[in-house]
């Protein structure tokens, strides 16, 4: 072998070592880069979802705290059980307990037919739902509350809490008429 060869192979042979350590290096960054960003939208996934959730839920005490008279008789448990399926769906299969368990809440607060618990319940639901994006709640937790209060696949509002619930809003809607016809009367009466 050329004694002028061995330097040459020398050369190339490191050229190639460091090539190929730089490719290896480039590789490695660039897969933590792409962990990094996954981990990132997933995140921002379980921020989107859980603000989603936060907004149903302010909807649906909003309009439960409203007359019927001027929310047109809308039902305002329809927009919250709409918003759950969405939230089963959009969590990963890890986060499932806490998708079940915001749904079990739920179904447990559209039972009562007073504001009070149906809005003390829903506020839980927020503080948990916030505390769990947070970190400050484990997933583990939403499934120990989960064998206390379990998510019902079936759920249909008791028609004792639906007539209840017609039953308080028809007699708000009766105390308003009849108070905007009282006025009215005095009015008159007061204007002769």
């Amino acid at each position: 072998m050329d004694a002028s060869i061995v330097p040459m192979l020398i050369g190339s042979g490191t050229t190639l070592l460091t090539a190929a350590l730089s490719a290896f290096v480039a590789v490695g960054i660039y897969r933590r880069g792409e962990r990094a960003r996954g981990r990132e939208a997933a995140r921002e996934q379980q921020r989107l979802t859980v603000v989603r959730m936060l907004d149903t839920v302010d909807a649906a005490v909003r309009s439960r705290l409203g007359l019927a008279v001027f929310r047109g008789f809308r039902n305002p448990n329809v927009d919250t059980l709409l918003a759950l399926p969405r939230l089963l769906v959009e969590l990963p299969k890890d986060d499932l307990p806490v998708a079940e368990w915001s749904a079990a809440q739920v179904q447990h607060a559209l039972q009562t037919t007073r504001r009070k618990p149906f809005v003390t319940r829903m506020m839980t639901i927020e503080t948990q739902l916030i505390s769990w994006h947070r970190g400050d709640v484990a997933t583990a937790w939403f499934a120990e509350e989960l064998n206390k209060e379990p998510f019902d696949p079936k759920f249909k509002i008791p028609r004792a809490t639906r007539v209840g619930t017609w039953a308080r809003e028809v007699l708000e809607a009766v105390v308003v008429f009849g108070t905007v016809r009282f006025v009215q009367w005095t009015w008159r009466r007061g204007t002769d």
